[in-house]
């Protein structure tokens, strides 16, 4: 069968559209991709060579038209239904979206390859982390793309994942607490508040700012926690100094009054005050430190592991037992040793050749 495939431009709107011919039967349709001039864009005609050759060769032509732009657009659209995403989560997708197609621009999705991926990886000029998530979101976008028919190979299925440097956990000691809350007190009651939730109920930052006053149940002891991360719901009873805080600031709506409580904690206004009482107080840590500190601190007072990790939300008790386990252990035995070095300086200076007769005759002494 006799076909042909042109280009041409919807001067209205500045959008390429592919006009496909085959036996007197004309298609059109969208390639998504905007350009000015007389001329097609290289993607677009990229595009078109695309269909022509499908074509030539029977196959079919679903797919061949995907750019990286709409495509993402659509993934990003099947993430928030069914809350198949926490919002949270959604939140880095998007932003991961705007940092793959200013690399990779609204190419055709199926000239993506891993050579491609592999120089982003180089280039990207980000720490591991970073890269890593924006290509475990890569390889996810590509799998539902084969779900859907789109393209026929995942290009970042096999790409191994960047070794990430493991950040120590900062356990601040009991002096630093003093100093940071006895400042807060005095100069920041909305950090000192922050803060005091923070240790007592080791939620993470984001979650606190999201507490709700229809959330707090002071009577029972009870706070019903949105956990971000997981998406799930915790509810944690309350300690003394966790129900004084909520039960004075309870009211209507967010309790703890912010910017955008689905937005990261970094954009959030408090966040400067924290980095100024840091610089005052002396203290280097990360406001999530506190949620490390409330873990440790809950094991070392021997609480067991299925409970440390069920106040923390964890969906998996190993990662409550890689994470803290360790650092308890550390400590117990940085502990001992400072006990052995107290021990030697007490001691008196005992020979060394002194025998066993010898102490019978000091008890005899005695």
């Amino acid at each position: 069968m006799r076909f042909s495939v042109k280009l041409y431009k919807d001067h209205r709107y500045g959008y390429w559209y592919i006009c496909v011919n085959r036996g007197g039967q004309r298609e059109r349709w969208s390639t998504g991709i905007k350009g000015k001039g007389k001329n097609p864009p290289e993607a677009a005609e990229a595009i078109r060579r695309r269909v022509e050759i499908a074509l030539a060769e029977g196959k079919s032509l679903a797919g061949v038209d995907v750019t990286l732009g709409p495509f993402l657009d659509n993934y990003l659209a099947y993430c928030e239904t069914g809350k198949r995403n926490a919002p949270k989560t959604l939140i880095e997708k998007r932003r991961y979206k705007k940092t793959l197609l200013a690399y990779f621009g609204d190419v055709p999705l199926d000239t993506i390859d891993r050579a491609s991926i592999e120089d982003y990886i180089r280039d990207r000029g980000a720490g591991a982390p970073t890269i890593n998530r924006e290509l475990a979101m890569l390889k996810h976008a590509f799998n539902y793309a084969l779900d859907q028919g789109i393209v026929d190979r995942n290009p970042a299925a096999r790409l191994p994942r960047l070794r990430e440097p493991r950040r120590d956990i900062r356990i601040l000691t009991e002096m630093e607490l003093r100093r940071w809350f006895s400042w807060c007190r005095r100069h920041d009651p909305l950090l000192y508040d922050l803060s005091v939730i923070a240790l007592n109920t080791g939620l993470r930052p984001g979650d606190i700012l999201k507490i709700r006053g229809e959330d707090v149940n002071i009577e029972k002891g009870l706070l019903k926690a949105v956990m971000s991360k997981t998406g799930g719901t915790n509810y944690l009873p309350l300690n003394d100094a966790a129900a004084e805080v909520l039960g004075r600031r309870k009211r209507n709506g967010y309790i703890f009054p912010g910017r955008n409580p689905d937005e990261h904690l970094t954009y959030s206004p408090f966040y400067a005050r924290f980095l100024a009482t840091k610089r005052v107080t002396a203290i280097d840590f990360r406001f999530y430190d506190f949620r490390h500190n409330a873990a440790v601190r809950l094991l070392e007072a021997g609480a067991d592991i299925v409970t440390v990790s069920d106040i923390l939300g964890h969906s998996d008790i190993r990662v409550t037992r890689e994470y803290y386990l360790k650092i308890v252990d550390r400590r117990k035995r940085a502990a001992l040793q400072r006990l052995v070095t107290k021990v030697a300086r007490v001691l008196p200076d005992i020979p060394e050749d002194l025998s066993p007769q010898d102490f019978e005759d000091v008890n005899d002494g005695e």
